[in-house]
């Protein structure tokens, strides 16, 4: 089950976990991890920590030391989870700007921290640098660049797409900044073409609609209905990837913090050091935050796909080809998935339900 749990963790990234953190590290750090697609959570609570690294043991998580404890119970909080077996793979960083020297020495010398340590009292723009390059050492990516969502379950996300006097309405299996899937009817598959733009496809995504050019890039058979690849086009606008990178984040950062009510809060006294023996392991048994069907899996495998391919479009698509053909797990946990072959394929995988075309 761990050499499962590695292989997601290389191919699809780490979540990175931000505790307790203020205004500042939220506008100054956390943002700017999210534009990067860094699949970033924020933890109010310290005590919903424990309950969601057993789920996910292998995440990186970061401290904000002025806020909520002393830097003592910061310190001990720390120490127990870099000591304790269960959580030997969860990587601990920690920002401050109000550490005394003394604390400094304390906390960089006789912890690991191996997310590092920032202190950030002069601002965070030499900070914001080196945990870049931590992260990238850290691996927390894993193979794939955009954070995608799996949509089932998440409500106001539909696509629309007008055929002569006819609307069609067409499932959101999943979405990242560069693509998407759709589950349509198999009835529908005639018409569309794999290379071909959709010009003005309508998206419902929360309370807004947007519009947007998108190339077919794949088309699979799915038994009773088929999934749809879609590749936003090149002149896609900034403010339209966005928005969709914004809305992504904030859904799962919902689906995140559902997740944690739901489980038990961590009721351990760190005023002073916790011995690890003592402490009584979890009940709470090892699930993903969200599991993912095989034909989100394939939509993201072949949207990583197509934006490898077409490496004139932008920035991203030429980041996206160096990875083309080197994950290749068929995988249903995490945020990305690796490529896959662009062809239509009549195989069937998985049977979803058929949607409805409604009438313009």
């Amino acid at each position: 089950m761990e050499d499962n749990q590695a292989q997601k963790v290389e191919i699809y990234g780490k979540k990175i976990f931000f505790v307790c953190a203020t205004f500042t590290l939220n506008t100054n750090v956390i943002l700017r991890l999210m534009e990067q697609e860094y699949e970033i959570y924020k933890i109010d609570q310290y005590r919903q920590l424990k309950s969601l690294l057993t789920l996910d043991p292998q995440s990186i998580v970061y401290i904000n030391l002025d806020s909520q404890n002393t830097p003592n119970v910061w310190y001990n909080f720390i120490h127990y989870f870099e000591t304790e077996p269960r959580f030997k793979d969860v990587k601990f960083g920690a920002f401050s700007t109000k550490l005394k020297p003394a604390e400094k020495e304390r906390f960089t010398k006789s912890l690991k921290l191996e997310a590092g340590f920032y202190p950030v009292e002069k601002g965070f723009g030499e900070a914001m640098g080196q945990l870049m390059v931590r992260l990238e050492e850290l691996k927390a990516k894993g193979m794939r660049k955009f954070v995608r969502m799996n949509c089932q379950g998440v409500r106001n996300t539909e696509a629309f797409f007008l055929s002569g006097n006819m609307m069609y309405k067409m499932e959101v299996l999943d979405i990242s900044s560069i693509g998407m899937g759709l589950k349509i009817p198999l009835k529908y598959c005639q018409l569309f073409r794999i290379n071909t733009v959709i010009p003005g496809l309508n998206i419902v995504l929360g309370s807004k609609q947007l519009k947007v050019n998108a190339k077919i890039f794949g088309i699979k058979n799915l038994g009773n209905a088929a999934l749809l690849i879609m590749i936003f086009t090149p002149d896609t606008e900034d403010s339209f990837r966005s928005y969709v990178r914004t809305f992504i984040c904030e859904e799962m950062q919902k689906l995140i913090i559902n997740k944690a009510l739901s489980l038990n809060w961590d009721k351990t006294d760190y005023t002073t050091q916790v011995e690890v023996e003592e402490e009584k392991a979890s009940d709470d048994t090892s699930h993903p935050v969200s599991d993912e069907s095989e034909a989100t899996a394939e939509a993201a495998r072949e949207l990583e796909n197509a934006s490898g391919e077409d490496t004139t479009q932008n920035d991203q698509n030429d980041q996206t080809a160096n990875e083309a053909g080197e994950a290749k797990a068929d995988d249903t946990e995490g945020s990305q998935d690796a490529p896959a072959e662009s062809q239509t394929d009549n195989s069937s995988e998985e049977k979803p339900a058929e949607d409805s075309p409604a009438k313009a």
